[in-house]
């Protein structure tokens, strides 16, 4: 059904399998009321769709898919602009992958992220990247109930290669998602300082190509690990909140496998709270590190289970104020 002219349904809609809205650029389509839809896509076109503050989104009415390799997330930003006013996007039971080079961030006050419980809904990245998979940057939010995958973060490689930049070939396993572009960092097993960072050149098979642009550290080493150099979740500043993160929960949300895994750069006054986390390189939480004058401050972090860790268990690095440890448990 085609929409031409902006029109606002005040009563709950229901619409039947197969039924779709095809919106026309610049028309809004408002919802006054919950609807009744299954988990398929029901809206299409260029424009735009508004529910009430409060209102249960799913990514899938956009036309997200779980269980597809390829990235979701421009359905789960429609899904997001579709709640101006507050509410929840809910990934149902599935794996959804998300691109490692633009996050899925959530700016909308009191839009929450939640799931049908970490061992049900699964977020995994469509490749390596620097930038957080999920960057949380909205108040008053309640997120929980899924999991954030890297595994397998990293490669092994024998190649005795010395650090420097430039071209570097490295023998590794067949079967990765690395594609031309990813941002790689290569590091020694034994020594974390040890270390070459750069991208992707080609990956065929077992031969993996990097152009290595930064290093640190010196030798020629064979027991490399080479993977991605990002953030699992992420707390962030939105230049229209004057809080970020503020008042907001992450709660009961599982993280494995990434470089780091709960970064709470710009926090305050919500809760970290019965997480578990494993097999982070660097910290599993890690507080502050913000910019100049800006503050992770009023954060209880309580009750988390992190275990099987390389790096450090929960790091409070500089800008962090009144941050609450309470219970955790980090094995």
């Amino acid at each position: 059904y085609r929409v031409a002219s902006n029109i606002t349904l005040s009563k709950a809609a229901l619409f039947l399998p197969g039924s779709k809205l095809s919106i026309d650029s610049g028309v809004v389509v408002t919802f006054s009321q919950p609807i009744r839809a299954g988990l398929e896509q029901i809206f299409t076109g260029s424009g735009t769709v508004s529910f009430s503050r409060g209102a249960t989104v799913h990514p899938q009415w956009w036309g997200g898919v779980a269980g597809t390799a390829s990235a979701q997330n421009a359905y789960f930003a429609a899904a997001h602009a579709a709640l101006p006013n507050g509410g929840i996007i809910h990934a149902t039971t599935g794996n959804w992958y998300l691109s490692h080079t633009s996050p899925f961030r959530i700016t909308t006050t009191g839009v929450s992220l939640r799931g049908d419980g970490h061992k049900a809904t699964t977020f995994y990245p469509t490749g390596a990247g620097t930038t957080s998979l999920i960057e949380l940057a909205a108040q008053d939010t309640d997120n929980f109930g899924w999991a954030v995958s890297g595994d397998n973060w990293y490669v092994t490689s024998a190649t005795s290669t010395a650090i420097g930049t430039g071209s570097k070939t490295f023998t590794v396993a067949a079967g990765y998602s690395f594609v031309a572009g990813d941002v790689l960092r290569i590091q020694s097993a034994a020594n974390d300082a040890n270390y070459m960072q750069g991208t992707v050149t080609s990956y065929s098979t077992t031969t993996l190509v990097v152009n290595v642009t930064s290093t640190g550290g010196s030798g020629t080493l064979t027991d490399w690990r080479i993977g991605n150099v990002a953030t699992a979740v992420k707390t962030d500043y939105d230049s229209g909140l004057s809080t970020g993160f503020g008042r907001s929960h992450l709660h009961h949300i599982k993280v494995t496998g990434f470089w780091r895994g709960i970064h709470l750069a710009y926090a305050s006054g919500g809760t970290c709270f019965a997480n578990e986390l494993q097999t982070m390189r660097d910290a599993a939480i890690l507080t502050g590190a913000g910019g100049s004058g800006v503050f992770c401050s009023q954060i209880d972090i309580e009750s988390n289970k992190i275990v099987a860790m390389v790096g450090t268990g929960i790091a409070c690095d500089y800008n962090t104020a009144s941050v609450y440890l309470r219970k955790n448990e980090i094995a």
